[in-house]
């Protein structure tokens, strides 16, 4: 496994903080990392927006 860097991370994968990385992603072209007490959400947000 090689580390990758991310240009910022949004911690609470809830409402806004799924919204908040999605949009970082999606319209400023950032590379997010995602943190969440559980793991199976962040995991969700990135498998249903790659």
């Amino acid at each position: 496994m090689t580390a990758r860097r991310a240009d910022l991370g949004v911690l609470g994968m809830g409402t806004m903080g799924a919204s908040l990385a999605l949009n970082f992603a999606d319209n400023g072209g950032f590379t997010v990392a995602l943190g969440n007490r559980t793991v199976e959400k962040a995991y969700g947000v990135r498998e249903e927006n790659p």
